[in-house]
């Protein structure tokens, strides 16, 4: 049986260079720097303030399909798990910053 950190060895790191992507981006604009990071880490959840046509739908049904290609990993470990959860965090933050930067 693996421990819960060995098993965060991909989710973990995958979410620690959303969060910078995100913090990267949020540069852009300074003024409101804080809020666009967190927009951009909220993923399928970002829409709800900053997408006039995300409603909570989209959101909760993007929110699973991306959490559970999260979680297949830290379930069980594996190299296709791994790139499987690697993928839903990548869509995760793509989805939030699309979604945030969406007509800025």
């Amino acid at each position: 049986m693996q421990s819960s950190a060995s098993r965060l060895t991909v989710v973990g790191p995958a979410f620690a260079v959303g969060a910078a992507l995100a913090g990267l981006s949020a540069k852009s604009r300074p003024d409101s720097a804080p809020l666009l990071w967190l927009l951009s880490t909220a993923g399928p959840f970002a829409g709800q303030w900053a997408a006039a046509t995300w409603g909570p739908a989209d959101a909760f049904g993007w929110a699973g399909l991306y959490g559970l290609a999260i979680a297949v990993h830290p379930l069980r470990t594996g190299l296709l798990t791994g790139a499987a959860s690697a993928a839903g965090v990548w869509l995760w933050v793509l989805l939030g910053l699309a979604l945030t930067f969406d007509g800025v």
